[in-house]
């Protein structure tokens, strides 16, 4: 009784499903043991599986045809398709969902198939185990976003390109084995996930790191997570020796010739870090949200400028940045809420927008540099404990907010400005200190 009423209601899912396409793209769509599939000239794509069981294998062939794709196609995709929907669940609706069946626990792909559509498995969040087939040639978008219980994965050989938060939000998944034919790792592709290490294989070319072009701020939320591993309590990163691209020195990954820092994983647990002599550049980010680094010193003296790189260190104490340095860029040392004093080296031309904000243990700030001096907008916001600052004549210009205001967010997170009480500002008489002091109203010394 209970396996009949299975297949009514199976039957009745499947009525549904079809009942929403036009009559001319329903007699394109086959069911066959709860697999739902259409016909691409001699071969079958398997669009999704709507039967019950938990333990899902998705044939190499069905009803004489080799399945090769799974998943919506891309004509589909770009048509918004809504394959079935009713009061309860949301079956198949493109951007969400293309399995029915959210009691899933083990997929197995076969070898046959060669192309998987992005959000195939998305919130399956009781999928365990997932087995790949070895024709796959890449892991598409979202594949498996928010499987909350897939706990390992291995990337199987074949597959080139892991794309943007294909994993990302599996929250336990801990161990992902990479197979030497991945070339590309997406942004976010592993964001939110329990790794804590990783080996990056022999042909990794290019793997999400934070954006290091001039518009990271403009549209920077394209994807839920930029860094190809962010939220994920990485404390280790290992490199092929063999890789071409990348390379890494005691768990830090940096370009082959090591002349660019690229990442240092957020949970490691060293509390010091000394960024090597070779280095000439660090990407944007590169150190954001370590929870343990608490001292920095640079051997080299050709990095040119300092980014986004600490933004949200938030145990940094201590940091000396080397006389090299030209600009202290947009949200540099962003919520670095245990950083204590700051020296602005002597050849720095620009601080950038909210580059110190919300360093709320900020009392003091000396300014080294000689060169004519921009200091951009809400550069030093929510600075709590910053009471006075003593501006030199060769800082020539002061955007709104820069020193001396704090603010909260509203409900639309916009922020709401406020100044800081009893604020007071040293500098030259006439100099864009004593203007921005005169314009906020804030008390001037002069010196």
């Amino acid at each position: 009784m209970r396996k009949l009423t299975s297949l009514i209601l199976s039957a009745v899912l499947f009525i549904s499903i079809l009942s929403v396409f036009p009559a001319s793209a329903a007699e394109n769509f086959f069911k066959k043991d709860g697999f739902v599939y259409e016909l691409e000239g001699e071969e079958a794509r398997i669009v999704f599986y709507c039967g019950d069981s938990q333990k899902v294998e998705y044939p190499s062939e069905i009803d004489g045809h080799k399945v090769t794709k799974i998943g919506i196609s891309e004509d589909e995709a770009a048509e918004e398709v809504i394959l079935y929907e009713d009061q309860e669940k949301d079956y198949f609706t493109n951007n969400y969902s293309y399995t029915p069946n959210k009691e899933i626990k083990e997929v197995t792909i076969p070898d046959t198939v060669t192309y998987m559509s992005a959000y195939c498995f998305r919130n399956c969040k009781k999928l365990e185990k997932v087995q790949l087939g070895n024709s796959l040639t890449e892991i598409a978008n979202e594949a498996f976003y928010h499987c909350s219980s897939l706990k390992s994965i291995e990337i199987p050989s074949g597959v080139k390109n892991i794309k943007n938060d294909a994993f990302a939000d599996c929250v336990k998944l801990s161990s992902v084995t990479l197979s030497d034919t991945v070339e590309n790792i997406g942004n976010g592709a592993f964001g939110n996930t329990a790794v804590k290490s990783i080996n990056i294989t022999k042909n990794v070319k290019s793997i999400g790191l934070w954006e290091t072009d001039e518009n990271f701020y403009d549209g920077h939320d394209t994807w839920k997570y930029v860094h190809a591993f962010e939220k994920a309590p990485v404390e280790k990163i290992t490199v092929d020796s063999n890789n071409k691209t990348y390379s890494s020195k005691n768990g830090v990954l940096y370009n082959k010739k090591q002349t660019k820092l690229c990442w240092y994983p957020c949970e490691k647990s060293a509390k010091k870090f000394t960024v090597p002599k070779t280095v000439k550049s660090i990407d944007l980010f590169a150190c954001v949200g370590s929870s343990k680094l608490t001292k920095v010193t640079f051997k080299t003296n050709k990095i040119k400028t300092i980014n986004g790189c600490f933004s949200s260190c938030t145990a940094l104490k201590t940091i000396k940045l080397p006389e090299s340095v030209k600009r202290i860029s947009g949200y540099a040392f962003y919520d670095c809420k245990k950083l204590a004093s700051f020296t602005v080296s002597k050849n720095v031309a620009e601080i950038g927008i909210n580059a110190f904000d919300g360093c709320s243990s900020l009392s003091k700030v000396k300014f080294s540099s000689k060169k004519s001096l921009k200091i951009a907008e809400s550069a030093f916001s929510r600075c709590k404990k910053l009471k006075k600052v003593t501006v030199p004549k060769n800082v020539k210009k002061i955007e709104k907010r820069a020193f001396g205001y704090t603010y909260t967010l509203n409900k639309s997170d916009n922020p709401v400005y406020s100044k800081c009480k009893n604020f007071t500002i040293k500098g030259v008489k006439n100099s864009a200190a004593h203007k921005y002091a005169k314009k906020n109203k804030f008390k001037f010394i002069a010196i």
